[in-house]
């Protein structure tokens, strides 16, 4: 028994020793800390990649395009196509290209009413009007009120039938109204403030 015991003090006495040289365990510090090193790396990384996509994108030209697939479109109506760049009125109503297709001809005409509101279509009457100064316009965007300075203003909008059908409307050209013949003559002097709420960028070429 007291062998045992000599022995056991013996163990105890050695493991005192072992704690003196290496010191008091430290439970706080990992063991191996490449784990949370790597895990930090990645999560930096995937910041980074993020910053960077939202940069190219903010800071890259909207592509002038827009592509209306086929099926949204009917004949004889006109169907909107918002166009977020172009800005909002007032009313918070955005402005976009109307979209007329006829038997033989394809229409896009602007939103973006001489009152600076949106231009709305009158299912009932067949009409666009500007709600702000009573304008009227009929489907093919000719001005009906003798008030008006000019007919809505236009881009170009084609059918690609290669690809499944579909309307592209070019915004890369925005075909401004020329005065008419009753406007006054403050009308001549506005080409350059028609698009005061729209980005220059899309206008390529301006069509007086």
């Amino acid at each position: 028994m007291n062998h045992i015991n000599s022995s056991g003090n013996s163990n105890h006495d050695d493991d005192n020793r072992i704690d003196a040289i290496a010191g008091a365990a430290d439970f706080t510090r990992p063991k191996n800390p490449w784990p949370r090193l790597f895990l930090a790396g990645l999560v930096a990384l995937s910041i980074i990649i993020l910053f960077g996509v939202c940069s190219v994108r903010f800071l890259s030209t909207p592509d002038p395009v827009v592509r209306v697939p086929a099926e949204e479109i009917q004949l004889d109506v006109p169907r909107l196509v918002p166009i977020v760049s172009f800005g909002a009125d007032s009313n918070g109503s955005t402005y976009g290209v109307w979209i007329l297709v006829t038997v033989d001809r394809i229409f896009g005409m602007i939103s973006y009413g001489e009152s600076g509101c949106h231009i709305e279509w009158d299912r009932f009457s067949g009409k666009f009007q500007d709600p702000c100064n009573g304008n009227l316009y009929n489907s093919e965007g000719l001005a009906l009120t003798a008030n008006a300075q000019r007919h809505m203003h236009r881009v170009n909008v084609s059918y690609d039938s290669a690809i499944l059908g579909r309307y592209i409307v070019d915004l890369s050209t925005i075909e401004l109204s020329a005065c008419l013949d009753e406007a006054s003559v403050r009308c001549a002097g506005m080409p350059s403030d028609v698009f005061i709420e729209m980005p220059d960028r899309y206008i390529g070429t301006v069509l007086n």
